[in-house]
């Protein structure tokens, strides 16, 4: 190509505005003109031409382009680009802005303001998505709500009004729980199998079952009888038969052990109701039955010494008078006994139980409710449940949101209860109990060792009682012998004491509406608490009072003063009432800081 042709459209190119189309280029070819002839190759000059105009001109744009080009495509931050305020609406300060700071400690000639540059952080909202979880209908029905009102931090001289416990709601939902019931719906074909198997060297009769119900009964003979009545429903009568055909039972001897078996356990869990749904079942012979709703009734006959192991899901279980050790595991399921002589292990979900007394016993409830007569012995478990019981000798107790009734009386009682109520309709030996937000209420008890958090304590009469731990608690006694411990935010209502009170207290009440004539020793140690004491007017003994910022009221008379010391807001007295001597049988002493005392 000749050079000077070249010069000329490049001096044509340098006179093209910087950004160029491919439009224009072509115009400026035609009115410039063509060069040269016809180019033998394919490429052709105009492309060449096309092509250099375009690299030039894109390169005279990023070299020589001037400031207000600049400024137009300069990304604008992200604080300009925010919509503009309504004109009634207070303008958000900007993150970016210069704040000024005035120099502290200088003339106020001399203040200079200072420009000081927050720096950008951009803000960074993390959302938090909680996943849901399905709950039970159960407890979809009824929700529980708590609140325990705390006490304020300056404390109130009356202890009392930081005391509020709320019963907490058993879920009723739960405890009426819908059994699965197939009895009434199943509509098939029968059959009865019975298996025999003697008791020589046999020690347990294991039997898992779902689906059905197990029943019990007491023979004299030295054998084991199991009656099975199996009901199949299927697609046709066919089916049915062919089901009931196949199916077969074992009772067989394994170590000491008798257990049953059957070739359908594989399909009937114990842990779901699965043949109550459409379960395709494989026979023996090869052939597939689609089974929609299956029942197995089990009829075993046992000496009544033969101990029991037994597991049913779906179904209940009944066993008479019995002398063995029974072992019972049931899932939405019931349970009745009569007398049981040998120990009782029992875990009961979702059912009932109903025992008319046994000798030893530990027992697990999860949402049921049980009537378990009369023990030597218990261990109790039991979870958003119901228990009664007549009596009981000594029993372990842990409680989660239950009742407890127990109508006459119990031996021995330890353990702890958390939002549970504990009724002892009569007497109890011994109590040594851990509650929260828990209430307990008997008639008599001899020894009451209590720790309570947020309860109730009613006790009509307690020989001796101490307290490891109140806090904020209410107590309602009538009469006491001996009350001894600690408590915070708590309040004491008593209406007879007979021997000795020694309580240290913070911010509560203790109301003591008699102390008879031959009581011992009253000891109160309280910090902005307030005392009232009415004593037998018979009694003779030594008071003794030490006050910092509290109130004092003595009986007008009978009361000798022996040492009196008044520093500031702190008393020190020292006095005799009723002529008693100084290191006689009785005292009371009395130590308060921010508190009231009154003696009567």
């Amino acid at each position: 190509m000749n050079a000077n042709l070249l010069n000329q459209y490049f001096d044509s190119a340098r006179q093209a505005p910087l950004a160029i189309s491919y439009q224009e280029i072509e115009q400026l070819v035609e009115l410039k003109g063509n060069i040269g002839g016809n180019s033998s190759t394919g490429f052709g000059l105009n492309s060449i031409i096309i092509l250099s105009v375009a690299v030039l001109s894109a390169l005279g744009w990023y070299v020589m382009s001037p400031g207000a080009t600049e400024q137009e495509f300069t990304q604008v931050p992200a604080v300009e680009q925010q919509t503009a305020l309504a004109e009634n609406e207070p303008e958000k300060p900007n993150e970016n802005a210069i704040v000024p700071v005035e120099q502290v400690g200088e003339d106020d000639k001399t203040k200079k303001k200072k420009e000081v540059k927050k720096p950008h952080a951009p803000k960074t909202i993390h959302k938090l998505r909680a996943k849901k979880v399905k709950t039970s209908l159960a407890v979809q029905k009824q929700v529980m709500k708590t609140k325990v009102k705390k006490p304020a931090w300056w404390p109130h001289s009356e202890g009392s009004k930081a005391i509020e416990v709320k019963e907490f709601p058993i879920l009723e939902a739960a405890l009426d729980t819908v059994k699965k019931e197939n009895r009434d719906k199943i509509d098939g074909q029968s059959k009865t199998l019975v298996r025999e198997l003697s008791t020589e060297d046999i020690e347990w009769l294991v039997l898992n079952h779902a689906n059905g119900n197990i029943e019990v009964v007491t023979w004299d003979n030295p054998s084991i009888e199991l009656t099975s009545v199996i009901t199949v429903e299927a697609r046709d009568e066919e089916d049915e038969q062919l089901a009931l055909e196949d199916f077969n039972l074992e009772l067989k001897k394994e170590k000491n052990n008798a257990v049953v078996e059957n070739n359908w356990d594989k399909y009937n869990s114990t842990n779901c109701s699965c043949l109550s749904y459409k379960t395709k079942i494989k026979t023996d012979k090869g052939e597939r039955i689609k089974v929609k709703k299956v029942l197995i009734d089990y009829t075993v006959k046992v000496p009544k010494d033969l101990n029991l192991s037994l597991k049913n899901s779906y179904g209940n279980i009944t066993i008479p008078d019995y002398s063995g050790e029974v072992k019972a595991r049931l899932f939405q399921g019931d349970i009745a006994t009569g007398e049981l002589t040998g120990k009782l292990t029992l875990s009961e979900k979702y059912g009932s139980a109903k025992i008319s007394g046994f000798r030893e016993g530990e027992v697990y409830l999860f949402q049921g409710r049980a009537d378990l007569g009369k023990s030597e012995s218990l261990d109790l478990t039991t979870k958003y449940s119901k228990v009664n019981m007549i009596s009981t000798g000594n029993m372990e107790l842990s409680a989660f949101q239950s009742k407890l009734n127990c109508t006459e009386g119990v031996r021995g009682l330890k353990g702890k209860a958390s939002y549970t109520q504990v009724v002892i309709g009569e007497a109890a030996d011994t109590v040594d109990l851990s509650m929260f937000q828990s209430s307990i209420s008997a008639k008599q008890m001899d020894y009451l060792d209590l720790s309570s958090s947020y309860s109730q304590t009613n006790v009509q009469e307690v020989k001796y009682m101490n307290i490891s731990k109140a806090f904020q608690g209410k107590f309602s006694l009538g009469k006491v012998g001996t009350i001894r411990g600690s408590a915070q935010y708590s309040k004491f209502e008593i209406e007879e004491v007979g021997n000795a009170i020694d309580l240290d207290m913070f911010q509560g009440k203790l109301d003591v509406d008699y102390i008879s004539s031959s009581f011992s020793k009253v000891d109160v140690d309280g910090k902005y608490t307030t005392v009232s004491l009415q004593v037998d007017p018979e009694a003779k003994y030594a008071f003794d009072a030490e006050t910092s910022y509290s109130s004092l009221h003595l009986p007008s008379k009978d009361f000798e003063v022996k040492y009196r010391s008044r520093v500031n807001q702190s008393l020190d007295l020292k006095a005799l009432y009723n002529g008693a001597l100084a290191d006689g049988n009785s005292s009371i002493r009395i130590k308060s800081f921010q508190g009231n005392i009154s003696l009567k």
